[in-house]
């Protein structure tokens, strides 16, 4: 996602903000938001306020940079952004009028943030908004962006379909632009044998998930009190607090669930779920590289506060079969202190306090789950704990097989085999064949 706004913004009233023209010595005009407080949470969290302050440093602008209720990341100008210009020493912008229209196929796959696809046409006819994978153009850097206006008509230039050495191939109008080492070109410009950007990741096709329900109030409140040690009207409060966020009931089909399972893997891998002995108080802790982190407290951000990023420098010292290494990292981390996700991520199956000292497996529901819910968790799991590609050190002309590993107390051993028979299972659904299990005790 785009870095969230943090530049000054001044109340003016109950429904408009001011960008001081002071933010930027070039801004000639100040800018002003038409927003509720409410919407304007939504807004700050990408960069159309700065397209905002970026658009009151044009030549001409009168009064005020605009944006209108439904600002978002646009092209130039920011999707609702408004500007008058003096007809004498104003300037047009085509990011203020707009661009041609470039079409693709109805039947063209689109990729989603969650790693499926689906068909223009689909998701047309479903009215669906949800965001996109794209790429920002200046950093490559992947991004999203919600559907926002789809139009259905009749091409008025002609129509191509561009075949790939790859063997992809896509159905476009002429002018529709595809990115090149030279920058973006449009269809009808290309020549057999130019080079054109294709996205490795293809994701999975798109199931809808059924509206059974997964988790319930009553669910939660028979956990908490099981649990004990919550005083006074804590689990009253857990429950309105997960009601008030349409997180109970968590239905398989609910909005929240793909992010509370891309979570699920993650902490089952690099995380610790805990409730604190005192007060009973549910804590999820995540450790990983500075970036991960971040881009996990942003898609919490709609639901739960994480803190700050911690860091610390660790060393370490590693018995293997093939010597011992010793190494140095800085360890990140953050937390939330939430009973609320710690409750979810419990029921969704995910073990409370040392791993290494309890058995659980793959969580019944997921391995039911559609196959980009599955993915989504084995992407989080795997980024966790899989091994990293590597070159061997000699002969390097091939990669080893990826090797994930479960450390287990010899107590439940038998139950780490199990986990691993469970996700052999489950990526044996996407085409990958595993070698088998091996066991070494220390």
């Amino acid at each position: 996602m785009r870095q969230a706004w943090d530049g000054p913004l001044e109340q003016i009233d109950e429904h408009r903000w001011r960008i001081p023209q002071s933010y930027d010595p070039g801004m000639r005009v100040p800018g002003l938001i038409f927003a509720s407080e409410k919407l304007l949470k939504d807004i700050v969290r990408d960069q159309s306020l700065q397209q905002v302050a970026n658009v009151a440093h044009l030549p001409g602008i009168v009064n005020a940079s605009l944006a209108m209720p439904d600002i978002h990341w646009g092209y130039g100008f920011p999707i609702g952004g408004v500007a008058a210009m003096d007809p004498e020493t104003g300037v047009i912008s085509p990011g203020g009028v707009g661009y041609d229209i470039n079409c693709l196929s109805g039947d063209s796959r689109v990729l989603h943030r969650f790693g499926y696809h689906r068909r223009i046409d689909d998701i047309v006819r479903n009215k669906r908004s949800d965001p996109v994978r794209c790429y920002d153009l200046k950093t490559y850097q992947q991004a999203v962006a919600p559907v926002w206006i789809v139009m259905h008509r009749r091409p008025s230039t002609p129509v191509l379909r561009m075949a790939t050495t790859s063997g992809r191939s896509v159905v476009a109008t002429t002018e529709h632009p595809f990115l090149t080492p030279h920058g973006m070109a449009a269809l009808g410009a290309l020549r057999a044998g130019d080079t054109v950007a294709v996205d490795p990741f293809e994701g999975v096709p798109y199931e809808a998930p059924p509206r059974t329900p997964l988790i319930t109030a009553k669910q939660v409140r028979r956990f908490l009190r099981d649990r004990g040690k919550l005083g006074g009207n804590t689990v009253g409060q857990v429950i309105r607090w997960l009601r008030w966020k349409h997180l109970v009931p968590l239905r398989r089909d609910s909005n929240a669930l793909p992010m509370l399972t891309k979570i699920l893997g993650f902490v089952m891998g690099d995380g610790a779920l805990h409730f604190v002995n005192g007060n009973g108080k549910g804590v999820v802790w995540f450790y990983g590289k500075a970036e991960d982190l971040e881009t996990i407290r942003q898609d919490l951000a709609p639901w739960f506060r994480c803190s700050r990023t911690y860091s610390r420098a660790r060393s370490h010292r590693i018995a293997t079969d093939y010597g011992d290494f010793s190494f140095d990292t800085v360890e990140h981390s953050c937390k939330i202190g939430s009973t609320a996700l710690a409750t979810l991520l419990a029921l969704l199956g995910c073990p409370i306090g040392n791993k290494a000292r309890q058995a659980y497996g793959v969580p019944t529901w997921l391995q039911e789950a559609p196959r980009w819910q599955q993915r989504l968790f084995l992407a989080a799991y795997f980024g966790a704990e899989l091994q990293s590609p590597r070159a061997y050190r000699e002969r390097n002309k091939n990669f080893p097989c990826p090797l994930l590993t479960v450390q287990k107390h010899e107590s439940v051993a038998a139950n780490g085999r199990m986990f691993l028979t469970q996700m052999a299972e489950l990526v044996k659904g996407f085409g990958v064949e595993t070698l088998g299990i091996d066991e070494h005790w220390e």
